[in-house]
This record gives structure tokens, sequence and C-alpha cells, in this order.
């Protein structure tokens, strides 16, 4: 008999930690970052940031949420994110900026219910595309 209140005992915490966790499943996940404008230089091949890109569009993609960046070039965008029963501690999030007909994405991780800042985002002219 005492393993039988054992055993119930056991599959009823059980049921419980399912049930909290699965509680929680949506939630909110922001990025936080600066779009910036920038230019490639021919010499150097490096790119230089020419200042804060206004208005940038920014998206998560897969997610239907967009803000715009301020005069600053800064933003925050927040999205509602699901997260299943055994899920990894990170998810990946690709974020986009977009202006004047570039645009840029980059790769953030996190979870749901974190505020993830997001490295910075230069917008500039590609010239050539890697093969």
């Amino acid at each position: 008999m005492k393993v039988g209140y054992w055993l119930v005992a056991i599959v009823f915490a059980v049921g419980l930690c399912a049930c909290q966790r699965n509680a929680t499943t949506e939630q909110t996940v922001s990025f936080t970052g600066t779009v910036y404008n920038g230019h490639l230089d021919p010499t150097t091949s490096l790119i230089i940031n020419d200042g804060a890109c206004t208005n940038a569009v920014v998206t998560c993609t897969n997610y239907p949420a967009s803000t715009k960046a301020s005069a600053l070039g800064v933003y925050t965008l927040s999205v509602s994110a699901v997260r299943t029963f055994g899920a990894p501690n990170a998810d990946s999030y690709s974020v986009q900026a977009s202006a004047n007909g570039r645009d840029e994405t980059v790769t953030a991780y996190g979870k749901p219910g974190e505020t993830i800042a997001v490295r910075d985002i230069i917008l500039y002219q590609h010239t050539t595309e890697a093969k």
C-alpha cells in the first residue's frame, strides 16, 4: 500500500510541474538596439558609421510586430513568443532593420520574458555579393 501512495504522489508532483510550465508558454520577448547608416570605404574595405538611421523599420522574422527607430536610431521591439514544454533554454531570433532600400538581419539569442540587447545594426549599400 505505501508504494501505491508514493507512486500517486510522484505522478501528481510531475503533473503539477508540467501544468506550471505550460501555464507560462506564451510570453513577450523584447529586443533593444540601435540602427546606423553606413558606407563601405573602398580603400580599407571597412564599414564606416555615418550616424543614426532615423525611422528605420525593425522587425523580427516570422512575427507580425514592427517598430521604427528613433531620431537617435534606438528601437525597442516586443513580440509574443511561444515556448513549448521541453524547449531549449535560449531561442534564436532574426531581427531585421530596413531603410532606404537597404536591410540587414542579425541573430539574437534569448528566451521569452527577457529583454535582449541586439548588437548594433549598420545599414549600408552592398556593392558586391559574396558567392
